[in-house]
């Protein structure tokens, strides 16, 4: 009928679950969810964005993470930096006490 701003989020949150991991066996448990996103990605709103989205017969399993995506390994040994010498700190002069300020002159 009509797609809510609620449908095409929900619908675009599950549609790599549905076509990647949530094979028939995990499907049989949520019948009215498999229904209403079949319905959606039906659509021809979804279609045209999204092209045909089929489901997954058996999950995915874990693709192995290339060594070169990984971040470099850093050493256990830390470079031993310099002993700092800190400055000694020097104090804030204190804010002299505000004076009150004068009053306002007054038309009489």
């Amino acid at each position: 009928d009509f797609l809510t701003l609620a449908d095409i989020a929900l619908v675009c949150a599950l549609r790599e679950g549905f076509a990647r991991v949530f094979d028939a066996a995990f499907r049989k448990a949520f019948p009215k969810v498999c229904a209403w996103f079949e319905g959606c990605v039906a659509m021809p709103q979804f279609n045209s964005v999204l092209g045909t989205v089929k489901l997954c017969a058996t999950t995915e399993k874990p693709q192995p993470v290339l060594k070169e995506f990984l971040p470099p390994v850093r050493s256990e040994k830390k470079k031993e930096e310099p002993a700092k010498k800190e400055a000694p700190k020097q104090e804030a002069p204190k804010a002299a006490a505000k004076a009150p300020a004068p009053a306002a002159p007054r038309d009489d």
